[in-house]
C-alpha cells in the first residue's frame, strides 16, 4: 500500500474500516532491489521509501505505527520528531514499546507481519483491564496510606455512633428517616461545593481519578458536618422520649417536619449553584468520557455530519 496514514483510512457508521487512495500502491516483487521513485507522505512513509531499498510489508507496518501514534497523541509524526509537541496523554509503556518497534528505522527490526502486530494489540487489550484494576487499587491504597489514621478514627467514630443509635432504639423511631436525609444532603452539597472549586481552579475537565480524589479529600470533613443533624435528632429523641409515631403530638410533628423541611430547603437554596452545577457536570462528564472512548477518526466523522 505504501501510504498508510489517517487521511487514507475511512470509518463507516457501522464501524467498518476501509483503506482508500491506492495511487502509489504496488505488488511486492521479491527479486526487485528498489522502488521506482521516492513516494509517500512525510512522517508516515518509512525510510526505505526514500532510499535505495525496496518497500515490503514492514513499510506498511511503519505507516500503521505512525498512524496509531497520531491517533493516540493527536500530534503529527513530524511534530513529535521535532520535539515541538507535548503529549497530553501518556501512552502505556508496553504500547509505546510496540509503537517504537513498528517505527524502527531498520525494517528488519520491525514486526515481521501485520498478524504479529494484531496479536500484540490483542494482548495489550486483554491486559488493559487488569492494569486498570491495579491502578485503582494502588490509588485507593495510596489514599488510605496518606490519611489512614484520620480515616480509621472517623470509621471508629461512625461505628460508635451507630452502636449508640442501635442499642438506644433510635432506629425504631420516626426520627431516623429525616435524620438520614439531612446527613446525606449535607455530604452531597458539601462535596459538590468543593468539587466545583476544584474544577474552576483546574480550568479544565477533570478525569474520573481526579473527581474521585477531590471528593475523597473532603469526604472526612463532609461526614463530620453530617454528624451535626444526627446529634440534634438524637438529642430530640433522648429529651422527648419519642419511641413511636404516636408519641408525637400534632404540634410536635408539624414542628419537627417543618424544621426538617426548612433545613433541606435552606441547604438546597444555599448550595443551589453547586447542586445545579453538579446536575450539569455529571451528564456532561459522562458524554465527554463516552466521546473520548470513540476512536478519533469516528470523532471527526461526527463533527462533519
Amino acid at each position: 500500500f505504501r501510504d498508510v496514514k489517517p487521511a487514507n483510512i475511512m470509518l463507516t457508521k457501522t464501524g467498518r474500516i476501509y483503506l482508500i487512495d491506492f495511487g502509489i500502491a504496488r505488488y511486492y516483487t521479491p527479486d526487485k532491489t528498489r522502488d521506482t521513485a521516492p513516494l509517500g507522505s512525510l512522517g508516515y512513509a518509512a525510510p526505505e521509501q526514500y532510499g535505495k531499498a525496496q518497500t515490503t510489508a514492514q513499510t506498511d507496518i511503519y505507516g500503521l505505527g505512525a498512524t496509531l501514534q497520531t491517533l493516540l497523541t493527536g500530534k503529527e509524526p513530524l511534530e513529535i520528531l521535532a520535539g515541538r509537541a507535548s503529549r497530553d496523554r501518556p501512552i502505556p509503556e508496553k504500547l509505546q514499546a510496540l509503537l517504537t518497534s513498528m517505527l524502527a528505522q531498520d525494517a528488519s527490526k520491525r514486526p515481521q507481519s501485520m498478524n504479529e502486530v494484531k496479536q500484540s494489540l490483542q494482548w495489550l487489550k486483554e491486559h488493559s483491564t487488569e492494569q486498570r484494576v491495579k491502578r485503582t487499587l494502588a490509588f485507593t491504597w495510596n489514599f488510605l496510606a496518606h490519611s489512614g489514621l484520620e480515616a480509621l478514627l472517623l470509621m471508629g467514630l461512625l461505628l460508635f455512633i451507630y452502636l449508640i443509635f442501635l442499642f438506644t432504639g433510635f432506629f425504631n423511631t420516626p426520627l431516623w428517616i429525616p435524620c438520614l436525609l439531612l446527613m446525606l444532603s449535607t455530604v452531597v452539597c458539601r462535596s459538590a461545593y468543593y468539587l466545583r472549586q476544584e474544577v474552576e481552579e483546574a480550568a479544565r475537565r477533570l478525569n474520573a481519578k481526579e473527581v474521585l480524589g477531590a471528593v475523597l479529600k473532603r469526604l472526612e470533613g463532609s461526614i463530620l458536618y453530617a454528624l451535626i443533624p444526627a446529634i440534634l435528632f438524637f438529642y430530640l429523641y433522648i429529651n422527648y422520649n419519642i419511641q413511636r409515631p404516636e408519641d408525637l403530638s400534632i404540634g410536635d410533628a408539624l414542628f419537627l417536619g417543618g424544621g426538617v423541611l426548612a433545613s433541606i430547603i435552606y441547604g438546597l437554596s444555599f448550595f443551589k449553584r453547586e447542586i445545579s452545577w453538579l446536575l450539569h457536570f455529571v451528564p456532561s462528564w459522562r458524554r465527554a468520557r463516552k466521546h473520548q472512548q470513540v476512536p478519533p477518526l469516528q470523532q471527526q466523522m461526527h463533527k462533519h455530519r
